[in-house]
């Protein structure tokens, strides 16, 4: 692999000189050139090698600058450090895990640091003979928000990164060829990281360097290009498919990826009917990079993954877990378990049985999250649900707390008709629903109705989020 890797566009020297200048990213509706990126990412490199410093902490809100500043800490050999979010707490918590920053933003943080943005480059003379980038195969550290919500160390080779991107190409180079692509997910984390900035980058796609945070501005994008390629998460899809252009979206989409979770049937059944497009969902995590992927049909609702190339794995035999190597992963952590239970059909097929790690205990009895988010989702009162273990205090002992579970819900539109008569009825409703399943001693203690799941900047739903809810 790492043979195919040094033959991307930008680490061939004779390539680089060879080739025509291409449009790498669009900045502000402004098209910024291959040969722009290159002096920039080499002035940049220069500032950087000045500063005796190994680990640098990277963060950037524009997806262009972010690709400047990576390929310049690459070409000098750093250590790229990818915290899960850059607040002050965070930064605070995580500040022996980085020696220096690199941003183009201003942080609350003491060590040295460098900002950068697109007028740091402008003046740059152009480069009379282009050169490709220097490849060092650096580590990538992040770290993870895991189910605690205390940050979980991840450390990955670039030659894991670009890897899965040869491989993406390989599976959808030719479906995606001369998109522009957007996305509503951050590049700050494994999967915008991949989709939304490098495989656009690697294979001479453009791609924005602004986020789509709101439909109305995906369409915005539509008007103004031919073909276009969306990167999003289950929690955007089921939120901006209404208010998105049907016409453009028929016309100009050709593909629209989702990962961060399972997408729901109705979610892919909207997408193919209103726009003839079935989102392709990814199956993952920052270990293990992508590991398989799926589309739902109308016509097959057989929910099956598909095993992506490269990538080998089966079910643990005691716990169904699935264990997963590939060449996507660090070799210290190959082969990688992950805690997804599922159900092999065929060596390259399996069905998602749900979380291993969302079997909890209550009352000494043991009772799965995912079977109860199942249950009430089934029912015609509930669109969305998630089920979370939270401290419940006992009224004839206030100094004492057990365990209990509380649901998060955002009803139907049936629900919130019935939810006029009542939110107790509602409730009582739902239990009598769960009573057929459960035993009572399990069943939820608290519950929030929200008009929306609590999401991060990468469109998934946190354990932390949730348990804000139960706070108030």
């Amino acid at each position: 692999m790492i043979s195919q890797i040094k033959k991307l566009w930008f680490l061939d020297d004779l390539a680089v000189n060879s080739a025509k200048t291409h449009v790498v990213s669009t900045y502000s509706e402004k098209e910024i050139s291959s040969e722009e990126f290159l002096s920039s990412v080499h002035k940049l490199s220069d500032s950087i090698s000045k500063v005796e410093s190994d680990r640098w902490l990277l963060y950037c809100d524009n997806s262009y600058l972010f690709l400047v500043a990576c390929w310049s800490l690459v070409c000098t050999g750093k250590t790229i450090v990818m915290l899960p979010n850059v607040q002050a707490g965070t930064l605070s918590e995580m500040i022996g895990e980085y020696d220096a920053v690199l941003t183009d933003v201003e942080l609350p943080q003491s060590k040295k640091s460098i900002v950068i943005s697109r007028d740091c480059f402008l003046d740059s003379s152009r480069l009379s003979n282009s050169r490709g980038i220097v490849y060092s195969d650096v580590d990538l550290v992040f770290y993870t928000s895991g189910s605690t919500g205390k940050p979980k160390k991840v450390v990955k080779k670039l030659s894991n990164i670009l890897s899965e991107v040869i491989v993406l190409n390989k599976c959808w180079g030719k479906k995606v060829a001369q998109s522009v692509f957007l996305s509503t997910v951050s590049h700050q984390h494994i999967y915008g990281l991949l989709f939304r900035v490098l495989w656009p980058f690697c294979f001479k796609n453009i791609f924005f360097a602004e986020r789509q945070e709101f439909p109305e501005q995906i369409n915005e994008v539509m008007k103004k290009t031919k073909k276009c390629t969306l990167v999003s998460s289950p929690a955007h899809l089921s939120r901006i498919g209404d208010v998105l252009s049907k016409p453009l979206m028929s016309d100009v989409m050709q593909m629209v990826f989702s990962s961060g979770g399972p997408l729901s049937e109705s979610t892919s059944y909207y997408y193919y009917t209103q726009f003839s497009i079935c989102p392709m969902e990814i199956l993952g995590s920052t270990e293990t990079g992508g590991v398989a992927m799926r589309q739902v049909f109308p016509n097959n609702k057989s929910g099956l993954w598909n095993l992506l190339p490269e990538v080998k794995a089966h079910s643990e035999k005691e716990t169904q877990q699935l264990l997963v190597q590939s060449p996507f992963i660090y070799m210290a952590d190959n082969p990688f378990l992950m805690g997804d239970k599922v159900d092999f059909v065929n060596t390259d097929q399996f069905k998602l049985l749900g979380r291993a790690d969302r079997v909890v205990k209550i009352e000494e009895k043991r009772v799965s999250l995912q079977e109860i988010e199942d249950k009430l989702t089934s029912s015609n009162l509930v669109k969305e649900c998630r089920a979370i273990l939270v401290r419940r205090h006992l009224r004839s002992q206030s100094d004492n707390a057990i365990n209990a579970i509380g649901c998060v819900l955002v009803l139907s539109t049936l629900g919130e008709r019935q939810l006029k008569n009542g939110k107790l009825k509602l409730i009582n409703q739902l239990k009598a629903l769960l009573l057929g399943h459960f035993e009572s001693v399990v069943l939820p203690r608290k519950w929030r109705i929200v008009d929306s799941l609590p999401i991060n900047q990468q469109g998934k739903v946190t354990n932390e989020r949730l348990v804000r809810l139960f706070e108030r």
